[in-house]
């Protein structure tokens, strides 16, 4: 009898194997045909979705970007100048600027200021219409130059002019600074006026290689910046790109001053 229970047991045991081993058969069937569909869909997906969505896509022809023109933006301003950042000193929230200062040293004035004078420009809040200044690198001895148009603040402050509060200014070889172009937030009212130029400064080169490939689409196709090969064979490989175009400052005077005045002498 007892031989008899055991050899019961172990046919109970196998059956049960065998009804485990053919569930598993058939949930594996099952995901085979569902794993299929939820491929095809997520490929649906993204080949119908831009690597740039639609609010950060950029015109192909730089000359035509939305936004104000240069005429616009000198009509209400306090102050008008080129500048470049002596020092910057802001509170933080989530790693970007919330509020703070930049201290600014004319090296142009336009309007409302002197060659030499010190500004100090204040912001507060989070957001695209804030105006905020870039903090010097470890190695950077002078800061970056930028063209800008200020209101008056409190007291001897000062407040950045939205949308475009500062335009980037670069050095060509000739030691020209001109207004670096493309700028978002700008629209000129004569393209003839931007040239393209071969530039001499730290600042007209980016590093990119933690872009994205939406952002190296961008610098190629909206900045028309090049891609920076080096002459050391032995060289590693980098991302790095360079802008190419921009406006003399004597083009940028004369835009300030009519909209659709023509481009001159340099």
């Amino acid at each position: 009898m007892e031989f008899s229970n055991v050899r019961s047991a172990l046919a109970r045991a196998q059956g049960k194997r065998r009804r485990t081993t053919a569930g598993v058969a058939v949930c594996a069937a099952l995901l085979a045909a569902v794993v299929p569909s939820v491929g095809a869909q997520q490929a649906t997906v993204a080949a119908s979705t831009p690597d740039v969505t639609p609010a950060t896509q950029a015109p192909s022809t730089p000359g035509q970007a939305a936004g104000q023109t240069l005429a616009e933006m000198a009509a209400d301003a306090d102050a008008i100048a080129v500048v470049r950042v002596q020092q910057t000193e802001y509170a933080r929230t989530r790693s970007f600027p919330s509020s703070g200062w930049a201290l600014l040293e004319v090296l142009v004035p336009y309007r409302g200021v002197e060659k030499g004078d010190l500004l100090e420009v204040t912001e507060r809040g989070l957001g695209e219409q804030r105006c905020y200044y870039p903090e010097l690198g470890t190695w950077q001895f002078e800061g970056d130059r930028f063209f800008v148009f200020l209101k008056k603040g409190e007291g001897e402050t000062w407040r950045g002019r939205a949308p475009a509060c500062r335009l980037p200014v670069l050095v060509d070889e000739s030691n020209r600074f001109l207004l670096r172009y493309p700028v978002k937030g700008l629209s000129i009212a004569d393209p003839e006026a931007v040239e393209e130029v071969q530039f001499n400064d730290p600042a007209a080169r980016v590093d990119a290689a933690d872009f994205t490939r939406a952002r190296v689409r961008e610098l190629e196709e909206y900045y028309l910046a090049t891609r920076v090969v080096s002459d050391d064979p032995l060289a590693p490989p980098d991302l790095v790109y360079e802008y190419t175009r921009g406006i003399s400052l004597a083009n940028v005077r004369r835009m300030m001053k009519s909209g659709n005045q023509k481009s001159g002498a340099n």
